[in-house]
């Protein structure tokens, strides 16, 4: 082998060391790993898990929602399941009980901050109670 020919092979490998790596570099087929999990769970005044209820990740500004779910049947869900999470930063979680037959328990919050970190999940909780036939809550 001359030396040229041996120039032109190290070249074309290194070309082709070059394109594998850029192959690599644009394979969007996996999920990120830099993403956080906000998962929600909802019971009821008997511990119960409250399914069918929505709850929104909200941005911060309270009117940006960012993902939204329904919970199970057990009163669970997690936001961004197909995406492998989400992004993390500062989020709202807002549960909904407009229009169903619940209401936030005494003493529950709604508008729950959490801050979403890379490769954690954060759970957050809602305690609801079940309204009465005539609109208001059972026992209040």
């Amino acid at each position: 082998m001359t030396l040229s020919s041996l120039s032109i092979t190290r070249r074309a490998a290194l070309i082709a060391i070059g394109a594998a790596l850029f192959a690599g570099c644009t394979d969007f087929s996996t999920t990120p790993v830099n993403l956080g999990r906000v998962t929600v769970t909802v019971t009821d005044q008997n511990n119960q898990g409250v399914g069918q209820l929505v709850t929104d990740l909200m941005l911060t500004d309270r009117a940006t929602i960012w993902r939204s779910i329904r919970t199970s049947s057990a009163g669970t869900g997690e936001f961004g399941t197909a995406d492998g999470g989400v992004i993390p930063q500062q989020y709202i979680v807002r549960l909904i009980t407009a229009g169903t037959e619940y209401s936030l328990a005494d003493g529950e919050t709604n508008d729950k901050p959490v801050t979403v970190i890379v490769g954690q999940i954060h759970p957050v909780t809602f305690k609801v109670k079940k309204n009465q036939v005539g609109g208001g809550p059972i026992g209040g």
